[in-house]
Parts: structure tokens; sequence; C-alpha cells
């Protein structure tokens, strides 16, 4: 079962009051897999946006960033910033898989990798392919 967060929620708020989801990046449930695509490059504030408002509106702790149709919009510093901050956000358990398509995107979200798997409270994986992340995230812990 699909459900598109955009349909739903593109004309208000989240139910903490925050603003719509940004355009640059698409969020779909897929079978309790939340996946969030940049469908154009995002700024960290549009990043941590999602995240706050995945992080309210439901439990969504297998989660896809599909960033493979954009070049790669962040730094390392950017990086570890969104690492921290969905750490706090999300806290629980869970595991996340990041999608990109070039070299330098993969090594960065390596270190994100590491980042974000500081405190035990994720595993998180990188790939150049959508459906191993999706087949990976899907799996039993």
């Amino acid at each position: 079962m699909t459900f598109h967060f955009r349909n739903i929620f593109s004309g208000k708020a989240s139910s903490d009051g925050e603003p719509r989801l940004p355009d640059s990046i698409d969020i779909q449930i897929l079978d309790s897999v939340a996946l969030a695509t940049f469908v154009n490059p995002a700024s960290v504030e549009e990043t941590k946006r999602v995240i706050r408002y995945l992080a309210n509106e439901g439990d969504y702790r297998r989660r896809v960033w599909d960033l493979s149709k954009i070049e790669f919009p962040f730094t390392v510093d950017e990086l570890r910033d969104l690492a921290y901050y969905g750490r706090d956000k999300m806290g629980e358990i869970s595991r996340i898989a990041l999608v990109v398509k070039d070299t330098v995107g993969y090594g960065s979200l390596r270190a994100f990798s590491t980042y974000r798997e500081g405190d035990d409270s994720a595993q998180s994986r990188v790939f150049r392919s959508l459906d191993e992340a999706m087949q990976w995230v899907r799996q039993s812990d």
C-alpha cells in the first residue's frame, strides 16, 4: 500500500503547526517505509523540516533517502548536522538507507552513516540502487 504525503498534506501544516513539506523533497509511504526522494536540491533546513515532519506524523523507523536524481547538495559539515538532528528527532532504533548516484555523494553519505550510527539508535547504509536500498531497509533486524 502506498501513501503519498504531498497529496494529503501539501496545503496544510503538520499537526504541530510546521509549514508544509518543501517542494524539493517528495515523501511517500510504501508498506511502512518512508521514501524521501529529492526531486530538486534541498537546503539543510528543508531536509530538517522533512525529518521533523516524519518524526511528528508517524512511526517511520524504516526510511530511504533517495538523492540519486540530483547533484549531491551537502557538505560533510551539513551531513554531520543532519545526522545529529535526525538522532535527536527520531530517537528510536531505525534503519536508514541512503541512495546516491555519484562517488562524492557516496563517500559523503558513508560519513553521514558513521555520524548517524554513533549512539546505536540507527543502522545506516549507502546504496547506488533504490531497489537494493528498499530491499535492505525492509529486512528484519
